[in-house]
């Protein structure tokens, strides 16, 4: 078992065959996430509330993934703070093969002032 101060997120093992579900994938952590899990040839599924700018970041992941990895890359919509959206992006996910693992890459940018 390979110690601890060895892993490195920029090289992990081959993940081709596995399937991730990334929220909040546009940009920030989400994104590098997307982006190493690429390109080591998993199956991501990156979300976002943005149409346009999940669109964007899928591109860019694309672009800076090799050639030579079997890596595929699908959007889907999901608004963390619009229950509608969650339910409607569970659905379709659900309509999908399983998933390997799920990056909640979530943050509260203006949280309330009272609970």
């Amino acid at each position: 078992m390979p110690r601890r101060d060895d892993w490195d997120p920029e090289h992990l093992p081959d993940l081709e065959g596995r399937r991730y579900l990334i929220t909040g994938s546009n940009k920030g952590l989400g994104f590098f996430a997307a982006l190493q899990l690429a390109g080591a040839g998993a199956h991501v599924v990156m979300t976002g509330r943005n149409p346009n700018r999940l669109a964007a970041a899928r591109a860019a992941v694309l672009r800076q993934v090799t050639d030579a990895t079997p890596a595929t890359v699908e959007t889907l919509l999901l608004d963390t703070s619009n229950l509608g959206s969650v339910r409607a992006a569970a659905a379709t996910a659900r309509g999908r093969r399983g998933l390997d693992g799920l990056l909640l890459n979530a943050g509260i940018v203006h949280p309330p002032k009272t609970r």
